[in-house]
């Protein structure tokens, strides 16, 4: 019983000191488009140290692929889609404060992408879909994005991020909706 009620007291007490968090992780969700591929879908996951409660830095990491609707019209047109294609940040953050929960922020930094082409054959006799050529390029370029956080006193928050991102390969836009925790 006495392990039970330390236990809580520790639990307690982490939750209580969510104020001063240093150190954040987030995951979340998205879909994005680029000038000549057209849209893609694409997770995100990113770490986060605070400076101080406005300043940071972020580093982060998303793999995307075309969308399965513009992967079919490029299919169709025998154009190439995005496949196993991801890209890395490291930006400085800036985090402005509306209310006790809420944050606008604010990102810029460097990017680093490697984009996957392929052009598959849907009109073969099976019904798998056959890669008949490949490539892939990177690049390095600029990361820009505005966000909002919701964070919650247990430490968990929500959040959307709009970014801009040009690495040299490509330009392209996203929208991610993502979960985290700080501590």
């Amino acid at each position: 019983m006495k392990r039970l009620f330390i236990l809580l007291a520790l639990l307690i007490s982490t939750t209580a000191s969510s104020a001063d968090e240093t150190h954040g992780f987030s995951a979340g969700l998205g879909l994005g488009s680029t000038e000549d591929y057209g849209g893609f879908t694409h997770y995100d996951f990113a770490y986060r140290y605070q400076f101080t409660p406005d300043w940071g830095v972020e580093v982060g990491y998303t793999p995307f692929q075309s969308e399965p609707f513009t992967a079919a019209i490029h299919g169709i047109f025998d154009d190439y889609v995005l496949e196993n294609s991801y890209s890395s940040r490291l930006a400085g953050t800036y985090t402005y404060q509306i209310s006790a929960r809420h944050n606008a922020i604010f990102k810029a930094g460097l990017s680093q992408s490697k984009a996957n082409y392929q052009l598959n054959d849907y009109e073969n006799s099976s019904d798998d879909v056959i890669t008949i050529e490949e490539y892939s390029d990177d690049g390095y370029g600029l990361y820009a994005a505005l966000g909002w956080r919701c964070r919650f006193y247990n430490g968990f928050e929500i959040m959307t991020t709009l970014a801009y991102q040009d690495s040299g390969v490509f330009e392209m836009t996203s929208f991610t909706v993502g979960i985290g925790y700080s501590f």
